[in-house]
């Protein structure tokens, strides 16, 4: 495998680990910056300031999804937890670099809807894949194929936020532009409230993938 090498298997396990920590951390910061969003006392320039990094910080945990694939398979493959041809472990590196990418680009500038329904595409693929992966992958120990089922919820948590977000931004934008009503700030808390239960669950999902990932059971 590519990381076999000791040295290079440790870089797995580190970059495997950085991944949980900006995940989470990128959350934790997205989840504090939405309480300010939401804070009706606030003025609509530091609601716009809260907002902006809000959008920023959440790049961290959009990123570490993508990459939590391939620096757990470089480390399941080194670990030899599971088999994985050479080839194969490139194929998911690059892939991983190209959505990469693709996030980067949406987030960087407007987009067309084409690109967005790709991402969205990318989404769903991913989701059934990992979910497949956990019911017939039957060859590879069961903490594996439980860390694919609990990275799949993880994406369809996030898919759930996505789903729940859409009236946040036209009802921020009339905030922001000092056009604040008590209806429009009951659709933007209403918003953030039911993503906010999303975003907990993508937490239990990582911690427990996390637990997992120490206890190694067969």
């Amino acid at each position: 495998m590519i990381l076999s090498d000791p040295v290079l298997g440790a870089l797995a396990a580190l970059a495997h680990v950085l991944v949980l920590v900006y995940w989470l951390g990128g959350d934790l910061g997205a989840f504090y910056a939405s309480l300010l969003v939401s804070r009706a006392s606030e003025t609509p320039s530091a609601r716009a300031a809260a907002g902006r990094i809000l959008n920023a910080v959440d790049m961290a945990p959009r990123t570490a999804m993508i990459l939590a694939l391939p620096t757990g398979a470089s480390l399941a493959a080194g670990k030899g937890w599971i088999l994985l041809p050479d080839w194969g472990e490139t194929f998911i590196w690059l892939g991983a670099v190209a959505w990469t990418a693709l996030i980067w680009r949406l987030h960087a500038a407007a987009a067309s809807p084409t690109l967005r329904a790709l991402d969205l595409g990318l989404r769903i693929a991913f989701l059934a894949g990992l979910f497949s992966l956990g019911a017939f992958a039957s060859d590879w120990p069961l903490f594996i194929r439980l860390k694919c089922v609990l990275l799949g919820l993880c994406v369809a948590f996030g898919l759930g936020v996505r789903g729940v977000l859409a009236p946040f931004g036209a009802a921020f934008a009339e905030i922001i532009q000092g056009h604040s009503t008590p209806d429009v700030e009951a659709a933007l808390r209403r918003s953030l409230g039911r993503a906010r239960l999303f975003v907990v669950g993508i937490w239990i999902s990582l911690l427990s993938a996390a637990y997992l990932g120490l206890w190694t059971p067969v």
